[in-house]
């Protein structure tokens, strides 16, 4: 597994989840990218964090009430940084096999049914890109449920912002090979219980090198980055 995910694509120096942000990963020879997934009002997928564009676009709407038509629209803005259209799930895939990605993709699931997420989002990846190029991940254990009733053989991290009583219980539920926790809750005397349990252990989000150094030596695999390319070097 590659040490280091770009969090949302180079997120420090583009609109996250965006193709440019995408780019810069080859730009800074970044091999590993995380993105956030999930369907619009017509079902399409899109590569998108929030429920609604006023963070992003600076707009009340919700994604859930918005087609693909709609999306195609709006131009995302944040300070310093150069506007940026959506980008779509099938515009995203193209990206991954051109620069050969590693891809951790979260699902983020707000109405639209987990069927749904299977159907638009789980089968299409699965039969655009190579099993071994493919992470899923997810806070939501149900919908991690379901991608393992699809496929006994894609990669699943179960998501948690803190080891509580259940997570490494789920994770083996799940035939999880990894879990993925918040860096501002791990206790490093944690690790070696929950490397019993799992295979990789997965840290976001890790921004200053010397935490990353000190994660990597307690035995954390690999850890999540608005900064890949400063950890990289």
């Amino acid at each position: 597994m590659h040490p280091i995910f770009a969090h949302r694509g180079v997120s420090s120096l583009a609109i996250e989840n965006t193709k440019q942000a995408i780019e810069l990963c080859a730009t800074y020879n970044i091999q590993a990218i995380e993105i956030d997934l999930q369907l619009l009002g017509d079902l399409s997928a899109v590569l998108f964090h929030d429920s609604n564009l006023e963070r992003l676009a600076q707009q009340s709407d919700e994604l859930s009430e918005l087609s693909k038509h709609d999306m195609k629209k709006i131009q995302l803005n944040m300070p310093d940084k150069q506007s940026e259209s959506v980008l779509f799930m099938d515009e995203f895939i193209q990206l991954v096999l051109k620069h050969n990605l590693k891809v951790n993709a979260e699902l983020k699931r707000f109405d639209q049914s987990i069927e749904h997420y299977i159907q638009y989002i789980i089968e299409p990846l699965l039969s655009a890109v190579p099993s071994e190029q493919l992470l899923i991940s997810s806070f939501d254990f149900e919908l991690l449920k379901a991608v393992r009733a699809f496929s006994s053989t894609i990669d699943i991290a179960l998501l948690s912002r803190k080891l509580e009583s259940d997570v490494l219980d789920k994770a083996e539920e799940l035939s999880a090979i990894a879990c993925h926790l918040q860096n501002q809750f791990l206790d490093l005397a944690d690790i070696k219980t929950i490397k019993q349990s799992v295979k990789y252990l997965g840290v976001f989000t890790v921004n200053e090198p010397e935490r990353y150094n000190e994660l990597r030596e307690a035995g954390v695999d690999y850890v999540f980055s608005d900064y890949p390319h400063i950890l990289n070097n």
